[in-house]
């Protein structure tokens, strides 16, 4: 899923990348990496798009290993929330 946000310190959108999950069989064969390629082609065929984001647990490292290895940095944000119910 591709969720845009306006941001206005770089006055374009970030489109965030939600709800990715490889199931373990198919994982370590370009699943992820053909599903980004598709959603990068998508943004940057737009000139409003400033920017590619997505949540990652901090525990995972084979996670955080593979968003590395596929150009992602960590911005140094904590994401937090407040619960409503």
């Amino acid at each position: 899923m591709l969720t845009r946000e306006w941001s206005d310190w770089r006055n374009g959108w970030m489109v965030w990348l939600q709800s990715v999950y490889v199931r373990k069989p198919h994982r370590r064969r370009g699943v992820f990496r053909d599903l980004l390629t598709c959603a990068l082609e998508q943004c940057r065929s737009r000139t409003d798009v400033a920017g590619v984001r997505l949540y990652v647990e901090h525990n995972n490292a084979t996670a955080q290993a593979t968003y590395r290895r596929l150009g992602f940095a960590d911005e140094g944000y904590q994401v937090m929330s407040l619960a409503l119910s």
